[in-house]
């Protein structure tokens, strides 16, 4: 009996010894990383320097992956969450030379999914965007007091919406490139008068 438990005592410890032993890469690796950036470990808290400026905020393989901060040399600032490098879930962007910000949906860098983009001069968007352009349901408001509601594509309203002027007037119907027409009734939203050759 006493041989079969040595066996078992000798078998435990080359057992651990290998385990050991394939895992002191990783353990080496990590160090010289200061432990973030492990291959195939969970994100863990640093900062990063761009070109273009600073990242604060949870860093998986060397990149931004989780919440973060970044910071750019412009002023512009983005707050939110980050996949393999680039922005992607929920995110808040500023922009420090206009004033504007958009509060929202995040994938592959792009604005794509709900929004809400707030202009320094008081205009708002709030809807589907697709590729960072309004895109699908949305309201826009303008700080005149104009009002759409509907459908949008490419930045313009485009499809089924209604348009609710600040003096009262509503425009209700198929919109095409921001543009409306029924009959003598025209208006625009978004685009000018001109770009709808009224």
């Amino acid at each position: 009996m006493k041989i079969g438990s040595r066996t078992n005592e000798l078998f435990c410890l080359v057992a651990a010894a290998v385990a050991l032993a394939a895992s002191a890469p990783a353990l080496a690796q990590g160090a010289s990383q200061g432990g973030a950036g492990q291959s195939g470990a969970s994100a863990t808290a640093g900062k990063l320097t761009f070109d273009n400026g600073q990242y604060d905020g949870q860093i998986k393989d060397g990149v931004p992956n989780g919440y973060g901060v970044y910071v750019f040399k412009s002023g512009n600032r983005y707050e939110g969450q980050f996949r393999n490098g680039v922005k992607e879930g929920r995110g808040k962007f500023s922009w420090a030379a206009s004033g504007n910000r958009y509060d929202g949906e995040w994938k592959a860098d792009a604005r794509t999914g709900k929004g809400v983009f707030v202009w320094a001069n008081g205009d708002r968007y709030d809807g589907q965007w697709v590729d960072n352009k309004s895109s699908g349901y949305g309201v826009q408001t303008w700080a005149n007091g104009d009002r759409y509601e509907g459908q949008w594509l490419n930045d313009m309203a485009h499809g089924q919406g209604t348009k609710k002027s600040g003096d009262g007037r509503v425009y209700s119907g198929v919109w095409n490139n921001g543009c409306f027409r029924q009959g003598d009734r025209w208006s625009t939203a978004g685009v000018s008068r001109q770009d709808c050759g009224f």
